[in-house]
């Protein structure tokens, strides 16, 4: 008898649990669904990234925009497909939508001194940089500084943004900065040439310009070979033909025009190389 009891009793709890608990399959989300979903919008991006990356590497430009375009319609805030989308932007010629790409960086990672960097470098590159753009640029540069002190590529921007409005003693000041820490900063050393070039004092400049070309064919140890085992041979030398040598020079044969000739101080090798067409 109360194994009978006992046994209604649990049926009409299962009962009572049936009725209360409903059908609620209208009101549970379907977890695996919405899962999949994300698993599949995932999938999606990785996979525009990826060969976002391998146009890059064809310099393919206009398939990288593509694919980041897609992969940004997946994560609209992803910090690199921003930055590798403005920067292919560039490289096609389409310098305003790079400035709207890098605004919408700027707005989604306020606190990425980065963020403010890339735009003013993109808003001051342009010779033809309008009245608007450097000022701009500088503010930007400085809010960025502020941000971290300490990093020396908005330091540089922000001198030549200076150097440009010919604000030759703030844009001295910068480099003079840079150049307290690391004296054997190429951009730096050229910057204060070009300074002095630009205050008419070429024979100042060329001193300047030779430490830059001096520090930008130092040779260094390569990346490929551990510090502990470096040896004389593994250390090269910059060739003077290096792009990145190209300020210097093209510096060094503004001044050699200004004063007529060159110094004597410059090396046979330097004049060529500056005489060098681009």
């Amino acid at each position: 008898m109360i194994v009978r009891r006992t046994v209604q009793a649990g049926a009409t709890l299962m009962c009572l649990v049936a009725l209360g608990c409903g059908d609620n399959s209208d009101t549970v989300p379907d977890v695996k669904a919405e899962r999949s979903a994300d698993d599949l919008a995932r999938a999606r991006f990785y996979e525009h990234v990826g060969r976002a990356s391998e146009a890059r590497r064809k310099k393919d430009w206009a398939a990288s925009v593509r694919h980041l375009q897609a992969a940004l319609a997946e994560r609209s805030d992803h910090e690199a497909s921003l930055v590798e989308l403005a920067s292919a932007l560039t490289r096609l010629g389409r310098r305003e939508d790079a400035v709207v790409i890098l605004e919408r960086l700027r707005k989604a990672h306020p606190d990425l001194p980065r963020s403010h960097v890339l735009l003013a470098d993109v808003l001051a590159e342009n010779a033809e940089s309008s009245a608007a753009d450097l000022p701009r640029a500088e503010s930007l540069y400085r809010h960025a500084l502020q941000m971290e002190p300490n990093i020396v590529g908005p330091r540089i921007g922000l001198a030549r943004v200076l150097l440009r409005q010919r604000r030759f003693e703030a844009s001295g000041d910068e480099y003079a900065t840079v150049l307290g820490t690391d004296p054997h900063n190429l951009d730096a050393l050229t910057g204060v040439g070009r300074t002095l070039l630009a205050r008419d004092r070429a024979a100042e400049a060329v001193p300047w310009l030779l430490k830059a070309v001096d520090a930008g064919t130092r040779a260094s140890g390569r990346r490929d070979v551990p510090s502990e085992m470096d040896t004389r041979a593994s250390f090269e030398a910059t060739p003077l033909s290096a792009p990145r040598l190209r300020p210097a020079l093209e510096a060094l044969r503004r001044a050699r025009d200004l004063l007529g000739g060159w110094p004597d101080d410059v090396p046979e090798a330097v004049r060529r190389a500056a005489e060098r067409p681009r």
